[in-house]
């Protein structure tokens, strides 16, 4: 398999970084570092009883992105990616979660800069 393709069967990890070829953590004991010419999943966040978010590290051409995509649930039990996602390149992703981190921070007010109050 190549990294371009992908392995939906391979489960994914809540946390710590999973190698979706093999479905194995994507860290080496012996070397201490992640292999990313395989696609590395990342975190898995649970979107309902059907779907998942699935955060992935992949290669494609030579180029390294970060996948979000929603996978779903198959007939047989597997999940499948979706058409519902985006690929961040690299030089990217950074400039991304200064923006997450502000909406984030907008999510928590009520839009006039007050604390939101949860109750």
């Amino acid at each position: 398999m190549t990294s371009a393709t992908m392995n939906p069967a391979a489960g994914g990890a809540a946390h710590g970084v999973r190698n979706s070829q093999s479905g194995r953590v994507g860290k080496s004991e012996d070397r201490g570092t992640i292999d990313f010419e395989q696609d590395v999943i990342v975190a898995e966040i649970r979107k309902n009883s059907r779907e998942t978010f699935r955060v992935q590290v992949r290669s494609f051409k030579g180029n390294r992105f970060v996948d979000l995509r929603v996978y779903t649930l198959n007939g047989t039990g597997d999940f499948v990616p979706t058409g519902k996602g985006i690929a961040i390149k690299a030089d990217a992703v950074g400039e991304i979660l200064v923006g997450l981190r502000k909406a984030g921070a907008v999510l928590d007010t009520d839009f006039c800069g007050r604390a939101h109050d949860a109750s």
